[in-house]
């Protein structure tokens, strides 16, 4: 069966449905008290809560756990997450990524010293924690999880089909031109994944963050900025 996917906005990031009868799959949980919007989405495709078979989180951070305890219980689904993230997702709290420019980095330091709690979520526990490559074929889809470090250590990315890559905040598409994401934690280890992301082949990349972009956007993107930082 083809796959559909459907972008959810959920507060600050996007939240992913693929859609797949009775075994659809979301893709991140958005941001606090944003679960009847999502589940409301849901059911303007023509989907019960329960056809959602599993919720795979892309990385722990807020904006895109937030809804993701009450999704699972209106749900029943499964929350698939990478082993990194299980102490965060259990004590609700993941702290902010660092910049990758002097801009950035400022706004992270404000951040740091006047919203200390930012960052916190209500605590979840996760069903399936992966460290490699995850085959979906149990959900009848014909792609697969696939560890993208840099944004956070735990960071993941769905593909299908070999043709689409839903991506997480492993790239924005929020500031014109550029896909670099402003906020990464280790960005030798983005730069691997993004080059993991145009092995796949894939041709459509949808992030946690605006709207779908292109493999020729992305790969402007990969070329400049390893030109810039690593040449």
């Amino acid at each position: 069966m083809r796959e559909n996917i459907y972008c959810i906005n959920a507060g600050a990031s996007n939240v992913y449905l693929v859609e797949n009868g009775e075994k659809s799959i979301l893709v991140d949980a958005g941001d606090k008290n944003k679960a009847q919007k999502i589940l409301d989405e849901i059911n303007k495709i023509g989907l019960e809560p329960g056809s959602v078979a599993a919720i795979i989180i892309t990385h722990a951070h807020y904006d895109h756990v937030g809804s993701l305890p009450e999704l699972k219980e209106r749900t029943g689904a499964k929350v698939i997450a990478h082993e990194t993230d299980k102490d965060s997702l259990l004590a609700g709290f993941t702290g902010l990524p660092e910049g990758t420019n002097l801009f950035f980095r400022f706004i992270i330091g404000l951040a740091r010293t006047f919203l200390k709690n930012h960052g916190t979520f209500d605590p979840v526990e996760p069903d399936l924690l992966i460290n490699d490559k995850h085959d979906l074929s149990e959900f009848e889809m014909n792609g697969f999880i696939q560890p993208t470090p840099g944004h956070t250590a735990g960071s993941l990315s769905l593909i299908l089909e070999d043709k689409h890559a839903i991506i997480g905040d492993t790239a924005f598409n929020v500031r014109g031109k550029s896909v670099y994401p402003p906020f990464a934690n280790n960005e030798e280890d983005l730069i691997r994944s993004w080059e993991i992301l145009l092995d796949t082949g894939v041709e459509y990349l949808w992030p946690g963050h605006g709207k779908m972009f292109t493999r020729e956007k992305f790969l402007k993107n990969f070329k400049k900025f390893v030109s810039e930082k690593y040449t």
